[in-house]
């Protein structure tokens, strides 16, 4: 009997919907166009983007013929099992004056929401999912009303190299771990959230306590 094939869609058609892997991070497909295409379980049919350069580039890249300006017209039409969300998790807004009452700069957490309402069956969402506790509560309640089954781009703890360390901290090799310190040049919502998510993960992802960071000027 066949395993069951995936269809899948991709909203926010950039650098890791689309083009990452041009910048030789890893010998292994990286963006999730190519790790869709890469897998014999996912068909990647559709994408969606603003931005009409990116759909046709990303078109032509994948030879997918269903590219949609409005990703609510691409769950419409295509048919779709899984979306994945690879748009910029803050939108941009004017560094000099208030972008006014009706900005919405969180726009993983929205889209989250809304596929969750037109009842999309999974998501793959790139990190950050949200960028406020209050955001992620919202999201986190439309995936659970739903039934969504989603997951985020914390990608280090699916990672198998570092499957090594988490068995040897588990069974005793370091001791008992009483606290973790994470050195790294990094911003909170792009690298320290893989940083939290790793050492979460190395030491048996434990209810955490208290996280304390010190910002370099």
């Amino acid at each position: 009997m066949a395993e069951k094939t995936y269809r899948v869609g991709i909203v926010g058609l950039g650098r890791m919907g689309s083009t990452i892997d041009d910048e030789g991070h890893s010998e292994m497909p990286y963006s999730i166009a190519a790790s869709a295409e890469a897998s014999p379980r996912l068909e990647l049919v559709a994408g969606s983007d603003i931005d009409d350069e990116k759909c046709a580039a990303f078109a032509q890249r994948w030879d997918v013929d269903d590219v949609y300006g409005d990703f609510r017209d691409m769950v419409e039409s295509a048919s779709l099992d899984l979306v994945a969300v690879c748009t910029a998790a803050c939108l941009p807004k004017p560094h000099n004056r208030s972008p006014g009452s009706e900005h919405r700069d969180d726009s993983h957490a929205d889209l989250i929401v809304a596929l969750c309402q037109i009842g999309v069956p999974m998501l793959y969402v790139e990190k950050a999912m949200a960028s406020s506790m209050v955001r992620a509560d919202e999201a986190m309640a439309a995936v659970q009303k739903a039934g969504t089954v989603f997951n985020s781009g914390v990608l280090r703890r699916f990672d198998n190299r570092y499957t090594a360390v988490r068995d040897a901290v588990l069974a005793g090799a370091v001791g008992d771990v009483k606290s973790v310190v994470h050195y790294a040049p990094s911003s909170l919502m792009h690298g320290h959230i893989h940083s939290i998510d790793t050492v979460s993960y190395l030491i048996g992802d434990p209810s955490i306590e208290a996280v304390r960071g010190e910002l370099l000027p």
